[in-house]
């Protein structure tokens, strides 16, 4: 899940690995001021379902907050709360204690603290009520498309 277009400019719907690793690679582009309401969504309609079919043992995370609405490079609206549902419900799927962590991006430290802190009560087992922030109904529509295209691969 990451804004779309947006540097480097890759990770379109279509660009889901070659070979045997073909259907692997997931991606999910949203606009500009995409919320944790679609993320929400996206994570119900798409993430979970494929994460359960696939039923990995570990999950490692790329821990990128520069999605938070208060960091200057993107323009994408994501709150603590948001990284918070999100680290939950991965330990859903793998258990306490199979998840790993890496800091990947973010600019704005406040941010940054702040939805690290999210992640880490997320894994622990707090599951945060959403923000209330709205998407713009593009942003639905780019999860209908994504849906619909990796529901060719996987069973949604």
């Amino acid at each position: 899940m990451h804004e779309y277009p947006f540097y480097p400019g890759s990770g379109w719907l279509d660009e889901t690995g070659k070979g045997a690793g073909e259907g692997y690679t997931m991606n999910l582009p949203f606009p500009a001021g995409t919320a944790g309401d679609v993320y929400e969504s996206a994570w119900e309609r798409v993430v979970l379902p494929v994460l359960r079919t696939f039923s990995p043992d570990w999950i490692m995370v790329s821990a990128g907050y520069d999605a938070h609405a208060d960091d200057q490079l993107a323009d994408l609206r994501l709150r603590e709360a948001d990284y918070g549902r999100m680290a939950y419900r991965i330990t859903e799927i793998v258990g306490q204690g199979r998840v790993l962590f890496t800091l990947e991006g973010g600019y704005d430290l406040n941010a940054i603290t702040n939805s690290v802190a999210a992640s880490i009560r997320g894994v622990d087992g707090e599951f945060p009520d959403l923000t209330g922030d709205e998407s713009p109904r593009r942003a639905f529509h780019m999860l209908e498309l994504a849906a619909g295209h990796h529901g060719k691969t996987w069973e949604l």
